[in-house]
């Protein structure tokens, strides 16, 4: 039972690692936020209609828009002292580009996932060639793995008494994956890195 949880974990985070990091997957605003768009789109336009009696001028509204505006250009702690900031574009700004920075830090750490899943890959496709033992598979993994939240919580009835075992379990069930179409190639391949685990100190 335990093997199989092991095997579901691998695939499932591995696939679904790659899923949720493909282009167009993740969203990160990179513009000014939607309260400041909702308040902006509100405003849009000013009544352009004069009425006979008592209407405020088209020209007098004209100059107001302008006189706020250049207010926020050219005065901002004074808009925001006052109140007459009703687009909030200091805090807009700086909402972008917050996002903006995220957005950068997240594709970076796409990127990475990304990468180490094609190693990982890699690596278990030598093991089954027997191109390498499983120790020089771990010592290629173990880097990969140091840093990836929650591993070490993978065998929650089972935990290996070392990282080192549970890197060397993960190269393990990660060739169970591979070879999931090819149950007696498989059985025969897990045997022989089960046996170079069990020797492991």
């Amino acid at each position: 039972m335990h093997a199989h949880l092991e095997l579901a974990f691998v695939e499932v985070a591995d696939y679904d690692l790659q899923k949720l990091l493909e282009p167009g997957n993740i969203k990160i605003p990179t513009s000014i936020g939607s309260d400041a768009n909702s308040r902006i789109g509100e405003l849009g336009g000013l009544p352009m209609v004069a009425h006979r009696h008592g209407a405020v001028s088209v020209a007098a509204l004209s100059g107001l828009v302008l006189a706020l505006l250049g207010a926020e250009l050219f005065a901002p702690p004074w808009t925001e002292k006052y109140g007459v900031d009703v687009w909030n574009l200091q805090a807009a700004r700086e909402e972008a580009r917050v996002n903006e920075e995220q957005a950068v830090v997240v594709e970076a750490q796409r990127v990475r996932i990304l990468r180490e899943i094609e190693v990982s890959g890699h690596t278990a496709t030598r093991l089954i060639d027997e191109k390498i033992t499983l120790l020089e598979a771990m010592a290629e993994l173990e880097p990969i793995l140091r840093n990836r939240t929650g591993f070490e919580c993978a065998w929650p009835f089972d935990p290996p008494p070392t990282f080192r075992h549970a890197v060397a379990r993960y190269a393990i069930t990660r060739v169970e994956a591979e070879l999931r179409n090819d149950p007696e190639r498989q059985a025969l391949v897990c045997a022989r890195l089960r046996a170079e685990y069990a020797a492991l100190k």
